[in-house]
């Protein structure tokens, strides 16, 4: 029997690849709008399972399993310091696309700048195969 979570060593992977977002340095938001950067690359067969680690230039070495994260930065509004969230989402644009999205969100109705500097998103992706598909 094939257990999924347990027989990687006959699990084979389809191709594997990086993808990376900047968010630039004093990035101006318009009030209640957003930002949005992104970053797509073709990969694997069709539909085939993904494996993903995202990692951040502020917290460079360490990456996180997963599809999504969410990042508490501060940046000035009016002047005054400011909260934001930056999101990075990876998803499958199409059977065999897949794209990694960096979104600042503003809250705020006056314009926001990111004041927390340039960061950059990198995603390390494979895409595995069921051993018992054909070779």
């Amino acid at each position: 029997m094939y257990i999924s979570t347990s027989d990687y060593s006959s699990i084979r992977s389809d191709g594997g690849s990086t993808l990376t977002v900047t968010v630039p340095a004093s990035t101006v938001v318009a009030g209640s709008g957003t930002y949005s950067t992104s970053s797509s690359v073709e990969l694997g067969g069709l539909g085939a399972g993904l494996r993903a680690q995202i990692e951040s230039s502020k917290d460079s070495g360490k990456r996180y399993v997963g599809l999504w994260q969410d990042r508490f930065r501060i940046g000035t509004e009016s002047g005054f310091p400011a909260t934001y969230d930056i999101f990075v989402v990876l998803s499958r644009s199409s059977a065999t696309t897949l794209t990694l999205t960096a979104t600042v969100f503003n809250p705020y109705a006056g314009a926001l700048t990111c004041a927390a500097g340039a960061e950059t998103f990198t995603a390390y992706v494979r895409t595995l195969v069921s051993p018992f598909e054909e070779q």
